[in-house]
């Protein structure tokens, strides 16, 4: 009895830690106080304290990026659902972050060494399954004006890489390409 006790007592604290990791994850304070490299950092280590397994590697510039606020907030979205596809369906290992920039883009990876899965994404069968997640990141990129990469292969994991410019463009500037 008393060994049922410590166990529901174990799986009640990780229940806590988890609604504590969604909470603070529906609208991170770090994100708006110190940019989006320590808001991923953050959520890293958030998810190791949830999480055993996989491993959790996150490679960012030293610096904080001089991004726009809603540029931040989709990207740490993006990687947000990102992982948690990795965690829930992925089977993975080893799951590795990459944040860096260009002279005009933000590039955001989430790459993982899981099950993987066959074919290109068919976006329209993803919506229709029910799997909002993908189509999720793949609007959050193009509202940024950016394009999301999907690469998976089966038994040999997923890429999903993001390319965002640095700024979005101005509606003068989105008139003018017009």
């Amino acid at each position: 009895k008393a060994a049922q006790i410590q166990a529901l007592r174990a799986r009640q604290d990780r229940t806590a830690r988890h609604l504590r990791l969604l909470t603070q994850q529906l609208r991170p304070p770090i994100l708006a106080h110190f940019g989006l490299v320590k808001a991923l950092r953050a959520q890293v280590e958030q998810m190791r304290t949830v999480y055993e397994k996989p491993e959790i590697e996150i490679v960012t510039p030293a610096e904080p990026l001089e991004l726009e606020d809603d540029i931040s907030l989709e990207l740490y979205r993006i990687c947000q659902q990102a992982l948690q596809n990795a965690l829930q369906h992925a089977n993975a290992r080893h799951i590795r972050i990459r944040l860096w920039t260009d002279a005009e883009s933000v590039w955001l990876e989430v790459e993982d060494d899981g099950d993987g899965f066959a074919g290109p994404v068919q976006w329209l069968e993803l919506a229709r399954s029910g799997h909002f997640g993908m189509i999720g990141m793949l609007e959050r990129a193009e509202a940024l004006g950016g394009h999301l990469t999907v690469r998976s292969v089966p038994n040999e994991g997923t890429l999903i890489q993001v390319q965002a410019p640095l700024t979005r463009p101005t509606d003068t500037q989105f008139l003018r390409e017009l």
